[in-house]
């Protein structure tokens, strides 16, 4: 606080304000138009911000420790601070509140840049956030590093944010939170909590609409990525491509809607692993709110303690699932819980080109493929699909689905439809003639056709979940190989 406010009139700079650490070398000093002296040195750095001309300009920050005892505010457009890298670290040695707020939630802000700066904290941070964008208008904060905030960023009724190539580490909360607004970018972070047991979410997404995330690493918090509007508020048009979501406590990526809307969300190239629960939860709290229109596209959900994806209400509608891998699930309790799970009801899905099984060298835990409640699930297409190398099976309860509109072909492992000929010799007696079908259950549409003069005229079938019988009023007569017809069976 006592540190030197020193304006210098140098004509090549006008724009710009240079502010100084107490530690900083000599000659980084005598260059500053502000001098910190290690004591509430938020107010050098405030002035600097508060000198810049009404048409903006930059305020840069020297190497150096900043220990700030209070917040800096930022409400002034076309602004850029920036520092040099990790070497330009502002220290909150408070516990509470933001330390950096940019727009005051009443006048837009607009077009401010962050970059290149560190945040760290002496103390326990117990609310606020590091970074804090209220009402802003195309603003960035790029190539930075923070560490032990309680929250990191917090995005709040702004449009047009990027938030990109940094590292963010120790987060006892969320590392970053949007709610309202749009438009936001998310690219090329590590969000990871090596060191101590984290209470949020890195990404939590609240409220508003078109996020783009891309190439970020989300570890070890409760949630990787956690969607949850309440009631009055939407999330819809994300698009995330290689996030990877991996070894959080809770779900890799959970959409909750709690009372609110989710729509339109796009996942292309993604990973959920080693999560304590399951991969990917899609559920609706009991406060309703609508889920819809959820895409997965070549994702992988590996080695999850619970499902690598589950669908956990009957409301959600138009999930497709499309060339990914759902490999060796139900790590907690090996058989106990399946790679797809789908809760009764649920309309309107599409599963195909996707490989749900144990392998990887990740342990024989997965019990099956996909795994259906008993219920009126309906109006959905299984195709193209290998559920082979599960513990029990491909598909377990499909038989015991109502609703309608159930295509399921090209499972391997799975087999629902099946043909062939078969060729018995008649002895004059016998009436009845079976063979095996193949199926995973009672075949409900059964076509037969005679191939010899014996097995013609009138005849009818049966079926069990083993055997097709064909029966025939009066027995064929004897001869070597004369019932002779083929067969095509679907469930």
């Amino acid at each position: 606080m006592g540190g030197l406010l020193k304006p210098l009139l140098k004509t090549a700079r006008t724009a710009t304000r240079i502010v100084a650490a107490s530690d900083a070398d000599e000659k980084s000093k005598a260059g500053a138009d502000y001098v910190c002296d290690g004591v509430d040195d938020q107010v050098e750095i405030q002035a600097a911000i508060n000198a810049l001309p009404s048409a903006g300009g930059k305020v840069s920050i020297t190497a150096g420790n900043y220990k700030l005892y209070s917040w800096i505010n930022l409400v002034k457009n076309d602004v850029t601070v920036m520092g040099e890298g990790g070497g330009t670290n502002l220290i909150a040695t408070f516990p509470d509140g933001d330390v950096l707020a940019v727009g005051d939630g009443i006048v837009t802000t607009a077009r401010v840049s962050l970059r290149d700066l560190r945040f760290s904290t002496n103390v326990t941070r117990t609310s606020g956030s590091y970074v804090k964008f209220n009402k802003c208008f195309q603003v960035s904060l790029t190539h930075f590093y923070m560490e032990n905030a309680y929250c990191a960023i917090y995005l709040l009724s702004t449009t047009e944010a990027y938030i990109g190539i940094a590292d963010i580490r120790n987060t006892g909360r969320d590392a970053i939170m949007v709610e309202g607004g749009g438009d936001h970018h998310l690219f090329r972070m590590v969000l990871d909590n090596p060191d101590i047991v984290n209470e949020g979410t890195g990404v939590c997404w609240l409220d508003g609409e078109t996020l783009i995330i891309a190439d970020i690493d989300v570890i070890n918090f409760q949630n990787g990525l956690l969607i949850d509007p309440e009631a009055g508020k939407r999330t819809r048009w994300g698009f995330f491509k290689g996030a990877i979501l991996d070894t959080n406590k809770d779900n890799g990526l959970s959409i909750l809607a709690d009372g609110g809307t989710v729509s339109g969300l796009n996942f292309t190239g993604c990973w959920t692993s080693s999560n304590t629960s399951c991969g990917i939860l899609l559920d609706i709290s009991p406060n309703g709110g609508v889920v819809e229109g959820i895409s997965l596209i070549n994702h992988i959900s590996l080695r999850n303690g619970l499902a690598g994806l589950r669908i956990a209400n009957s409301a959600i509608r138009d999930v497709n699932i499309t060339g990914s891998y759902i490999i060796s699930n139900s790590q907690t309790t090996a058989g106990d819980r399946h790679g797809i799970e789908i809760v009764a009801g649920v309309r309107n899905f599409l599963i195909n080109n996707t490989i749900a099984k144990n392998g990887w060298a990740q342990g024989n835990t997965q019990n099956y493929g996909l795994g259906f409640d008993a219920g009126d699930t309906g109006d959905f297409v299984i195709a193209n699909c290998d559920f082979t190398n599960n513990l029990n099976g491909a598909i377990i309860n499909l038989n015991q689905l109502t609703g309608p509109n159930r295509v399921v072909k090209n499972v391997v492992g799975f087999l629902n439809e099946n043909s062939g000929a078969e060729t018995f010799s008649g002895d004059g007696v016998a009436t009845a003639f079976s063979f095996a079908h193949g199926l995973f259950d009672i075949p409900t549409h059964v076509e037969i056709s005679p191939k010899s003069t014996d097995a013609a005229g009138d005849y009818y079938w049966s079926a069990d979940a083993t055997n097709i019988t064909v029966t025939f009023p009066t027995a064929p007569a004897a001869g070597t190989n004369n019932v002779v017809f083929s067969w095509r069976a679907k469930v």
